[in-house]
């Protein structure tokens, strides 16, 4: 799953409070971007299902200083 090693390398980089981090991940299938600015993270782009949407918004949810998530990624069904 390109989806989980894109927020593992994403929660490592944006160590401490989530105030201003831009990233994402564009080695597979889908193409994920992740934007967290004064704890607002917006995922955006696109995965393979939507089992993998809702994994990505539950993990960024996880990182500290994470307040809120806008989860605009999309799936083809």
């Amino acid at each position: 799953m390109n989806i989980l090693k894109a927020l593992v390398t994403a929660t490592v980089l944006a160590t401490g409070p989530a105030s201003a981090y831009t990233g994402g991940d564009s080695s597979g299938s889908g193409d994920l971007n992740l934007k967290i600015e004064n704890g607002v993270a917006t995922l955006l782009g696109s995965v393979d299902s939507s089992s993998e949407r809702i994994l990505a918004e539950r993990l960024v949810a996880k990182m500290d200083g994470v307040e809120q998530v806008h989860n605009l990624l999309t799936y083809s069904s």
